[in-house]
């Protein structure tokens, strides 16, 4: 039978890939381990469940945030008309035209 140790490491290891995978539910799996772990300390099982959750999500983050530096990812020259035109749509929906006309006509009269 294992012992305590087995039972955290096995915790951290589906916190981990809950993390990674939504599929995997790491709330019932706490609530398991929590009814049937040689573990006395609940929330030392919380615990590791949390570190095994946040290990994953700072793996996402990093992943997303080296993304942009990825030669594929980069921005082309050839993609720049593209950008442009998108940032112009954006900021016609943002301000709509009956708002730029009131604010002219503000600005006109004072």
């Amino acid at each position: 039978m294992p012992g305590p140790l087995a039972d955290l490491l096995g915790l951290l290891a589906v916190g981990f890939a809950s993390a990674l995978v939504p599929l995997v539910n790491i709330e019932a799996y706490l609530g398991v381990r929590g009814a049937v772990s040689t573990v006395d300390s609940l929330w030392l099982l919380g615990l590791t469940a949390a570190v095994g959750q946040m290990a994953g999500k700072v793996l996402w983050y990093q992943l997303g945030a080296s993304s942009l530096s990825w030669r594929w990812a980069e921005v082309s020259p050839a993609s720049e008309p593209r950008t442009c035109a998108w940032a112009a749509l954006i900021a016609a929906v943002a301000e709509p035209s009956w708002a730029r006309a009131a604010s002219a006509r503000r600005s006109a009269a004072s």
